[in-house]
């Protein structure tokens, strides 16, 4: 069939479509936490220890004319997704890098309710504090010395119901912030402003400012200058 054979010459002789490497490439993996902690468990994270959430994954390369992915999300550092579980940190915890090593994650997350998050003297974090349960203590505790910038509470602590001075250590405060602390136990040394203490135990020191102060029944003691 000359026609037909005339037809198909033609048509190979066409130019192949050009292929399209336009879409988008797929974004990075989610870092996964570095630990979780399950309702009525305690976690003791030692002077000197390092607990730190997964990196997130790259985003791929997308191709020529099209996007490439985002990248993935680092882990938070711990989660605490119970109820009445106790995480006491004497080292570093810290939530992973995003995908390009530049944003961090949280570095504790707690969803549950009624739970103890307690900082000892030489423990520190790097990355947001956040509590979306109710009931959530944050604590200053341990039996020597440390100090606590109290701006912290205003960029890093978010949620909290309570704060409180615990073991028989001694913490000072530094910053300012219009936070309600307890004084349990020990010693609390306001170097900077708190908007008030209640102390039901221990004594409260120091030459900063106090908006208000309640002194409890207990073995209290009080050597510090109310706030004017």
């Amino acid at each position: 069939m000359p026609g037909l054979a005339a037809f198909l010459a033609v048509l190979a002789a066409q130019p192949a479509p050009a292929a399209d490497f336009t879409g988008t490439a797929g974004a990075g993996g989610v870092g996964g936490s570095a630990l979780e902690v399950t309702a009525g468990t305690a976690f003791t994270n030692a002077l000197g220890s390092v607990v730190g959430g997964g990196a997130g994954g790259d985003g791929g390369s997308g191709g020529s004319g099209g996007n490439d992915g985002t990248v993935g999300q680092g882990g938070a550092g711990v989660v605490m997704a119970g109820n009445g579980q106790t995480l006491v940190n004497g080292g570093l915890i810290a939530g992973g890098l995003d995908g390009n090593g530049s944003v961090g994650a949280r570095a504790v997350t707690i969803t549950g309710n009624d739970n103890r998050l307690e900082l000892q003297p030489g423990g520190s974090f790097e990355g947001e504090i956040v509590a979306t349960g109710t009931d959530n203590a944050f604590l200053l505790g341990g039996s020597s010395t440390g100090e606590f910038d109290n701006d912290a509470l205003r960029s890093s602590l978010q949620g909290f119901a309570s704060f409180q001075k615990t073991d028989t250590g001694t913490w000072s405060l530094t910053g300012s912030d219009s936070q309600a602390w307890t004084v349990a136990q020990g010693t609390l040394k306001v170097a900077g402003s708190v908007g008030s203490a209640t102390v039901t135990g221990g004594r409260i020191g120091g030459t900063g400012r106090l908006g208000s102060l309640t002194m409890g029944s207990g073995r209290s003691r009080l050597a510090i200058r109310s706030g004017r």
